[in-house]
């Protein structure tokens, strides 16, 4: 019967659909329009918060209950020179279970939180609404279902400083279950040019130490003046593909056997 209802219904249609189709277009531009504005003016009023910070921590969140309380308080204990220096923008990526409340718990509760909401696009899109809001004179990613130590966030800082370069990555541990052990392939502090770390990445594109973003420091100004973003179309190596684009204008880049980073398996 609801079938029948619909040919019927459809050949009333039919002679109106020169001017139905087009009306539905209009109202589906106007309303992206109408997105990408209130989007605009949403990035606008978020970039004001932690202004002067000098490291903003970007994460992608979808559906990490459980781990996302460590997570974030692993980034608010940080010990960065000045409390206010650090800034964390989290990207609610859609969640369906109540990551996006917590999130929202703490972006009330702590100035140096930020929250965006978007439906579900994906770690890429995520990370790329996260950036365009990011206040830092350097950049960190860090996955919702991580965390780092207390010490993380300054001793990239000060390394990216101290020795003048705009990359900066560490050693890292892994988490599987109960059991944590240092990755420990770094043998020591060591300035590499970006011929040697491009060198290291194709030499072994699927390992942790160059491939991938979250043990890592970024300049936001490089990121910026080059217009480096994830590659949204892919779902697979886009982390190389970044470091690649990323290294290129670069000169140097400092390896820190410390490890900072807490990888869950």
């Amino acid at each position: 019967m609801k079938n029948n209802t619909f040919i019927i219904l459809k050949k009333k249609l039919a002679p109106y659909r020169g001017l139905i189709v087009p009306l539905l277009e209009h109202y589906v531009s106007l309303s992206l329009k109408w997105y990408q504005l209130r989007a605009y003016f949403v990035s606008a009023l978020l970039k004001k918060k932690n202004a002067n910070a000098s490291y903003a921590v970007v994460s992608a969140c979808f559906n990490v209950e459980e781990y996302i309380d460590c997570f974030i308080k692993s980034l608010l204990c940080q010990t960065l020179d000045f409390k206010n220096n650090i800034q964390v923008v989290l990207v609610d990526d859609g969640s369906t279970d109540d990551s996006g409340k917590i999130c929202d718990y703490y972006a009330a509760k702590d100035q140096r939180v930020v929250i965006i909401h978007q439906r579900n696009q994906g770690n890429n899109v995520a990370r790329k609404n996260g950036v365009k809001i990011a206040n830092g004179d350097y950049v960190g990613f860090v996955d919702s279902d991580d965390w780092i130590t207390p010490d993380a966030t300054k001793l990239l800082v000060r390394t990216a400083e101290k020795n003048n370069c705009d990359l900066v990555i560490a050693d890292f541990y892994r988490v599987n279950g109960e059991r944590v052990s240092q990755k420990g392939d770094i043998d020591e502090d060591a300035v590499l040019s970006k011929e040697e770390f491009s060198h290291h990445m194709m030499e072994n594109p699927a390992d942790f130490y160059y491939g991938v973003i979250w043990n890592k420091l970024y300049r936001r100004e490089i990121i910026e003046k080059y217009d480096l973003r994830m590659n949204v179309q892919i779902n697979w190596c886009e982390d190389f593909m970044f470091n690649m684009e990323y290294v290129r204008p670069i000169d140097a880049v400092y390896a820190l056997k410390f490890p900072l980073y807490y990888y869950v398996k």
